[in-house]
């Protein structure tokens, strides 16, 4: 018999709350902790995993950091390898704040490993937008769908990762990253038009605002930037004047989309 056997012991996983709620569903008027004493011995509250410490453990799992070291040797800048630092150590903390599950954050991150792995160097996207890209695709399938045709504005996706995110608990890092992502929306939807200033509509009206100017075209700024006004412009406009002196062109979006279609299956897996 199994219960013979010596040093045996059963580990349960259970969620007590709902457990009891379903007992007492079942049996009426009952003490369902009580009832469950009957069959647990000891009970262990396992706490919350925290969402940065796990995503920095996967991206040291699929060797991410080595993978961005390589390819700053190949491309002789160490731009690939210090962006993905700082997207290291910003970019998990946002994925708790936008609600993602430990399973989602281990999808996205298996993600940007694989598509990373087949951009050839010439189409190198930073590690920001792709990790966006995924996100987005997992939060919000139709939005992503939208902007990857360009049938929706970056700033109508910076609009939504805002309602999507609990802004009342991010940190300075997270909202250094939210800035960082919204630079990088305003630079990508300008695909394949290339990074000249005149293909960035988003560009023009971040300097119509710095300057106090009134703005032409609203619509490409997101309500954020808006709202808090002149620093705030200053501060994209000068990311995306950094960001496009570290690039060579803009890789279409298509093409990226692309990638993380064909590793989907994989992903799943």
């Amino acid at each position: 018999h199994i219960f013979d056997v010596p040093n045996l012991v059963f580990v349960f996983g259970i969620n007590r709350d709902e457990l009891c709620t379903s007992l007492e569903s079942l049996y009426g008027n009952i003490d369902a902790t009580v009832y469950l004493r009957r069959f647990f011995d000891m009970e262990f509250i396992l706490p919350e995993v925290d969402s940065v410490t796990f995503g920095r453990h996967l991206m040291q799992k699929y060797e991410l950091g080595e993978f961005f070291g390589a390819l700053s040797k190949d491309v002789n800048s160490r731009t690939p390898i210090e962006e993905f630092e700082v997207f290291d150590g910003s970019f998990p903390a946002l994925w708790g704040h936008l609600g993602l599950s430990l399973r989602d954050i281990d999808h996205c991150v298996r993600s940007i490993a694989l598509v990373g792995r087949n951009l050839e160097l010439r189409n190198y996207m930073y590690p920001w937008l792709l990790g966006l890209l995924i996100t987005l695709k997992l939060k919000n399938s139709n939005l992503y769908r939208q902007f990857i045709q360009g049938s929706c504005l970056g700033s109508e996706v910076m609009d939504y990762i805002y309602t999507a995110t609990d802004l009342q608990k991010i940190d300075d890092s997270s909202v250094h990253a939210l800035l960082v992502i919204e630079a990088f929306l305003y630079l990508a939807e300008a695909g394949s038009y290339g990074w000249a200033a005149s293909a960035l509509p988003a560009l023009s009206q971040l300097q119509l605002l710095k300057d106090g100017e009134p703005l032409t075209h609203p619509q490409y700024l997101s309500k954020k930037t808006k709202e808090e006004g002149a620093e705030r412009a200053g501060q994209l406009v000068q990311m995306i004047n950094n960001f496009r002196r570290f690039g060579s062109e803009s890789i279409a979006l298509s093409y990226l989309a692309t990638l993380i279609d064909l590793h989907q299956e994989l992903v799943r897996r």
